[in-house]
């Protein structure tokens, strides 16, 4: 059985769905927002701090709107702040350049990754950094450095179970 579609609604289809594609990233607006987005919403945030004024964020904002849409992280919201509209909330933050990633879940910070290293590399830098701050199963630094650390403790107490230490003379206090 074919339908007829009626063709006035055509246009308005097209833009509600060009609407859904782009409406990944939130815009915070005000400071409700921000608490109801960022602090007390229990999904993972990642929040842009930007300005109208910084060229990078504008050259960047493409490609973060780009890993936005993507499935891998369909789990995690993607907001961005204006800094010079919201001078106490970035205070509170530390930012003190742009554009700044700030990483939140549950509210708290897990990190914040300050300006962009290489433009060519922003989107591959911007998805490993979301897969560390936000994948448990990613190991934490701290995590890292323990293991490390352990690993040369079992190493020189192993060289001190094998070595023969025999020391000659005489003590005196």
């Amino acid at each position: 059985m074919i339908q007829k579609i009626n063709l006035r609604l055509l246009p308005l289809l097209v833009v509600i769905t060009c609407q859904q594609l782009t409406a990944r990233i939130v815009s915070i607006k005000n400071n409700e927002d921000f608490e109801t987005i960022v602090i007390k919403n229990n999904q993972p945030v990642i929040l842009k701090f930007a300005a109208e004024w910084c060229g990078v964020c504008t050259t960047t904002q493409e490609d973060f709107e780009k890993v936005a849409k993507e499935k891998e992280f369909k789990n995690i919201i993607f907001a961005q702040i204006n800094m010079s509209d919201f001078p106490k909330i970035s205070k509170k933050y530390g930012i003190i350049g742009v554009p700044t990633f700030v990483y939140f879940k549950d509210g708290n910070v897990l990190g914040q990754d300050v300006g962009v290293q290489n433009i060519d590399d922003f989107k591959p830098e911007l998805r490993s950094n979301i897969k560390k701050k936000f994948d448990p199963s990613y190991p934490s630094p701290k995590k890292i450095l323990t293991q490390k650390a352990n690993t040369f403790l079992a190493m020189l107490q192993n060289w001190f179970n094998q070595t023969k230490i025999t020391i000659k003379g005489w003590f005196t206090s």
